[in-house]
């Protein structure tokens, strides 16, 4: 099988500077806030942000 010409597309998403207009890869500089904290039941407490949350907010490519 071939394989799908939109996941060749993906690497050029990622060069400074370029905006994807592809469903589930969002520009992270339009994101509404900068971290974000998880509260757990046992107390512990987790800051997602910077580069992390950029990924985390974003759909990302599978291996699929």
């Amino acid at each position: 099988m071939a394989p799908s010409p939109i996941r060749e597309l993906v690497p050029l998403s990622r060069i400074p500077g370029m905006i994807s207009f592809g469903g589930g890869y969002p520009n992270p500089r339009t994101f509404a806030f900068a971290s974000v904290e998880v509260a757990f039941k046992s107390g512990a407490r987790v800051t997602i942000d910077g580069a992390e949350l950029d990924d985390a907010l974003q759909y990302g490519a599978t291996e699929g």
